[in-house]
């Protein structure tokens, strides 16, 4: 598999989960069952920032070479 085509499906669906867990935190914990809580919503929303994030860097980086030295 060639790098830009798997860094460029796993930056949208980082992406993607990233913006739904961004802005329906409460949606995402009633879907599971889990307890409601203000906590776990911020907590969830702390995690979409990291995914949108990964998700953006890897877009980035799509072109570049992956691997070592």
């Amino acid at each position: 598999m060639k790098t830009k085509t798997l860094m460029s499906s796993s930056a949208v669906l980082y992406a993607i989960i990233g913006i739904v867990l961004l802005f329906m935190p409460a949606e995402s914990v009633n879907q599971r069952h889990l307890e409601k809580s203000k906590t776990l919503e911020l907590v969830l929303q702390f995690l979409a920032a990291f995914y949108f994030s990964f998700g953006f860097l890897n877009w980035m980086v799509k072109e570049s070479k992956i691997g070592g030295l």
